[in-house]
């Protein structure tokens, strides 16, 4: 398949999340997210010292998750995408690590630190 420079402003990708439990276990959950696609100068800076590196992970993830998928409420009904949601769900701290591992490794192929 050839390479098409003209991408899309936003791209879906699954994240795994495993979450400890009460058994000394962990429950593994997939979901799918939505997330902008950045250039290097957006992500590096313009200046080449840091762009979104210099932002922590929650800050990150809140200008760069558009949405998400396969996500539910205790009781079953859909988790739907929205700021305050997103909020929720980075207070967990294995999503909130899920969530940055998954965006860095699409803009890089390689997970990144902050």
């Amino acid at each position: 398949m050839a390479f098409k420079v003209d991408l899309t402003p936003t791209y879906q990708t699954s994240v795994s999340v495993e979450i400890p439990n009460d058994g000394g276990s962990v429950d593994k959950s997939t979901f799918s997210v939505k997330f902008k696609r950045y250039s290097v100068l957006e992500l590096e800076g313009d200046d080449g010292k840091g762009g979104f590196r210099q932002l922590s992970q929650p800050e990150v993830l809140r200008q760069a998750v558009t949405g998400w998928g396969g996500i539910s409420s205790d009781d079953g009904t859909v988790f739907d995408f929205s700021a305050d949601n997103l909020e929720i769900m980075m207070r967990i701290p294995q999503v909130l690590k899920a969530l940055a591992e998954a965006f860095w490794t699409t803009q890089y192929g390689a997970k990144q630190k902050n």
